[in-house]
């Protein structure tokens, strides 16, 4: 018997030959429906689930906000789309290289109305980078650097797409000629965000708009007490204030809380 034990012990490996044959057998096949995405020996496929999300991702980014420059960037599946260009060409180069975007792999730029500060830089950048620009109408009629470039036309209350988003416009109340808000929708997963500001009044259209979008941008632009104290003279103060002028933060905080449900993730 101890004869035979012997042999067996021979023939038989002990726990750490076992452990040692488990580490260095080779890994069965995966079926191909669902490839071990996880391994870190398969950077590829890993590299392609990380490309996937990408793709299906919505990403905006305020590149400036105010009187002296707005743009937003907005960027789904393999598209970027900017909101106004408020900015020089060289200030906007700048503004995009610190989040790492080259202006030429931008698309189209969508003007939502003519002022200065949202559309300065449209045309210039434009032509230096490729950039298709839309805007209303109206816009276009009371810009002449819209008027004479290559801009189509969008209608106030419509929708256009753009590569791998989809962007829905709105009229709103403000003192220019045609002005719009926008909300764009990210075709690869269906996020929405609405981007919407100057404007004085929140009317029934806009506050459909920003049901169950994702993401809002909503303008809170001053405070009724420190505007009615402050130095502007009487009729700009008027004019901020007024119905086409821009909302205030005690008429944001409203509209903003209105539309808030469980699916928003930034306000």
């Amino acid at each position: 018997r101890r004869e035979q034990r012997r042999e067996r012990q021979q023939r038989e490996p002990d726990d750490e030959q076992r452990a040692e044959q488990q580490i260095h057998q080779p890994e069965p096949e995966h079926d191909a429906g669902n490839p071990p995405l996880q391994r870190e020996d398969d950077g590829r496929r890993m590299d392609r689930r990380v490309q996937r999300q990408r793709e299906q991702s919505m990403k905006l980014c305020v590149l400036g906000s105010g009187s002296k420059g707005n743009a937003v960037l907005i960027q789904a599946g393999t598209t970027r789309v900017l909101v106004d260009a408020g900015f020089s060409a060289r200030a906007m180069s700048k503004r995009l290289g610190a989040i790492g975007v080259d202006p030429r792999s931008i698309e189209a730029v969508i003007i939502t109305h003519e002022h200065e500060d949202h559309a300065k830089g449209a045309v210039s950048c434009a032509k230096k980078w490729g950039w298709q620009i839309y805007a209303t109408e109206g816009t276009k009629g009371a810009s002449v650097g819209l008027a004479e470039a290559d801009t189509r036309s969008v209608a106030s209350n419509g929708s256009i797409e753009i590569g791998d988003i989809e962007i829905r416009t709105m009229a709103v109340s403000h003192d220019a000629e045609e002005p719009i808000a926008i909300v764009a929708t990210g075709k690869p997963n269906g996020v929405r965000a609405g981007i919407i500001y100057d404007l004085g009044v929140v009317t029934e259209t806009v506050s459909k708009a920003m049901e169950r979008v994702e993401i809002l941008i909503l303008e809170s632009n001053h405070d009724g007490e420190m505007l009615r104290n402050g130095p502007y003279p009487a009729m700009l103060k008027r004019r901020i204030a007024g119905r086409e002028g821009h909302l205030s933060n005690r008429e944001a905080g409203p509209a903003a809380a209105e539309c808030a449900h469980r699916g928003m993730s930034h306000i």
